[in-house]
Order: C-alpha cells, then sequence, then structure tokens
C-alpha cells in the first residue's frame, strides 16, 4: 500500500476523483453551499497539502525542482487557509463566494506551477485549464456582491463553482496523463 501512495499519479487521481465528487455535490445540492462546503473544502485543502507532502518527498529523491518547491508552497498555504476556514467558520459563511474564489484562484496558481514544472506535451492544455480556472476563482470571488447587485447568488455561486472544480478536476487527469502515465510506465519498466 505504501508503494502504492508514494506514486504521484495515484495522487493526481485521489485529487480529481474528490474535486469530481464536489463538483457533483456543488450542482446537485446548491443549498449545500452555505452550510457543509465550508468543511468539505477544508478537509479537501489539508489532504491535498497531505498529498502533496508525499509526493514532494517522493519527487525530491528523482531531484526536484523550482517548481515542486512552488506546488508544496501553494499547498501548505491552501491548507492554512483551510484551517484558518475551521476555526473562523461563522465568519467564512458570511464570505463564502470570497473564500471560495481565493481557493481556486490560488488552486489555479497551484495548477500553474505544476505545468512549470512539466516535461511533456501536456503542458499547453494544463497552462489553459490552470489560467481558466485561476480567472473563474477571481470571478467567483466577485459573486460576494451579486446578492447587492439582485442576483440569485447561491444560484450562481454554485454554478461557477461547479463549473470550476469539475475544469480542477480535468486538470488533474491532464496532469496524470501527461506526467503520471510516463512515471508509471518507468516505474513497471525498473527505471524509476
Amino acid at each position: 500500500m505504501t508503494t502504492i501512495l508514494k506514486k504521484p499519479s495515484v495522487h493526481a487521481i485521489i485529487r480529481a476523483g474528490l474535486l469530481f465528487l464536489i463538483c457533483i455535490a456543488a450542482f446537485a445540492f446548491p443549498d449545500f453551499m452555505t452550510n457543509g462546503m465550508v468543511y468539505v473544502i477544508s478537509g479537501y485543502l489539508i489532504l491535498n497539502c497531505a498529498l502533496s507532502v508525499v509526493e514532494f518527498s517522493v519527487r525530491k529523491r528523482e531531484g526536484a525542482t523550482s517548481a515542486n518547491y512552488v506546488s508544496l508552497v501553494f499547498a501548505c498555504c491552501l491548507a492554512g487557509l483551510g484551517l484558518l476556514a475551521l476555526c473562523y467558520y461563522r465568519y467564512v459563511l458570511g464570505l463564502i463566494p470570497l473564500f471560495l474564489g481565493v481557493v481556486i484562484t490560488a488552486m489555479g496558481a497551484a495548477y500553474l506551477a505544476a505545468a512549470a514544472g512539466m516535461r511533456t506535451n501536456g503542458k499547453p492544455l494544463v497552462i489553459v485549464l490552470a489560467v481558466f480556472i485561476a480567472i473563474g476563482g477571481a470571478v467567483l470571488a466577485l459573486c460576494t456582491f451579486a446578492d447587492a447587485l439582485g442576483f440569485d447568488a447561491l444560484s450562481i455561486l454554485a454554478q461557477i463553482f461547479g463549473l470550476l472544480t469539475l475544469l480542477s478536476a480535468i486538470c488533474e487527469v491532464a496532469i496524470y496523463v501527461a506526467e503520471g502515465s510516463h512515471a508509471e510506465w518507468n516505474y513497471w519498466q525498473g527505471r524509476e
């Protein structure tokens, strides 16, 4: 089991699966956005940090690049944001679009950092997805003010957030296909 968890490609699939489940929850249960989503996102951020630390330790033995360090720092910052959200849950509820926007924008930046360290043909796709995710996160943060303009903020928030988590899941799969499958092939060929 520990050998499986030491392969970075498995981490991308775990993250993609979790993001896809969050996407389904956002589309199927928009009311969930007001209460439980803070807990779900905070838990995801903390788990993502743990996976990133394990992934970094594996890649460090292979010769970590500066992009690996940047990706680790982003993951730790996001985990810190998740812990703060858990500690100050009552205050985050009032600013949930801003909280989710900051998280999604930071995830887009982390995907850009991951794309910078890629050495395969999937790099342009990951960069495009990361830019869309980061811009979408900024738009999501602006939904904080949608209520004041008379829009149904909850449905807009759920739709934008669901779309952005779906794009994040696709980005994780693209990273897996571009980097992970190559690493898997080398792993099974004994060339780690």
